[in-house]
């Protein structure tokens, strides 16, 4: 399959896991073709500028919301990769994190993370870090349920 055609899956799985505990709700959008009004109208306008002008978009963006007493709102970039990731993936997804000064980031794909970029990840963890190392990239395989549906599976670095 080709990366377009796993969207709707991606977007899907990635709903189901960032809501699994009911502690928030999650507003997700493919933007890699168009980012939606709705997206950017949580943006400021220095990120609203520098996406004009490089005109970059993540295969994902959204919103998570906190159903708790401080309702706190988090924008989320997403970027999906069909077969194993590399360094160049990492870096575009760090790139995006700091464009659109994204709170969360998930890096998926829909292979494990070889033991040899893993191994890296594990002694340059700081390779992970975005915003002044505030955040984290997150890493996930996506990866098929016994139904023919897709699930995230979270990588431990």
């Amino acid at each position: 399959m080709k990366e377009r055609e796993y969207y709707p899956a991606l977007k899907k799985a990635l709903k189901e896991y960032l809501e699994r505990d009911n502690t928030a709700t999650v507003q997700l959008a493919i933007t890699s073709n168009k980012i939606p009004e709705w997206v950017k109208s949580g943006w400021d306008d220095v990120t609203a500028y520098a996406a004009l002008v490089t005109k970059k978009k993540p295969d994902i963006m959204g919103y998570l919301q906190s159903k708790n007493e401080h309702n706190i709102r988090k924008l989320l970039s997403v970027e999906f990769k069909v077969g194993e990731l590399n360094f160049e993936d990492i870096y575009q997804l760090k790139m995006y994190a700091e464009l659109f000064d994204s709170d969360l980031n998930y890096l998926i794909s829909t292979e494990p993370v070889n033991s040899d970029l893993k191994r890296f990840l594990e002694k340059r963890r700081g390779v992970l870090a975005v915003r002044a190392a505030y955040y984290q990239i997150e890493i996930f395989m996506l990866g098929p349920t016994v139904d023919g549906e897709y699930m995230l599976i979270p990588v431990n670095i």
